[in-house]
């Protein structure tokens, strides 16, 4: 390989791992948003406040929480995905 093409490559490859921290940085904060949401959303369902609802708008809102937390137990039960969401340099 020339000077040059080892540059090349080697650029390359920084641009890959960027991508890679950036995507990772991505999935992390949509994980976090998606956490901190439901435990919020909960925390209004469980005040009381939705017990005057219509039922059907209610169990709406329900089935879309469950979609969620669906969402968030099929992330958590893959230990790869796990260990990804979890590291720190």
């Amino acid at each position: 390989m020339t000077i040059a093409q080892d540059l090349s490559l080697t650029w390359e490859e920084k641009e890959e791992r960027e991508d890679l921290f950036t995507a990772r940085a991505a999935l992390e904060n949509l994980t976090n948003v998606l956490l901190e949401e439901l435990v919020r959303f909960e925390g209004i369902k469980n005040s009381g406040s939705f017990d005057t609802l219509p039922a059907d708008l209610l169990q709406a809102f329900v089935r879309w929480e469950k979609a969620y937390k669906d969402v968030k137990d099929l992330l958590m039960a893959d230990s790869e995905i796990v260990d990804i969401y979890q590291w720190r340099p």
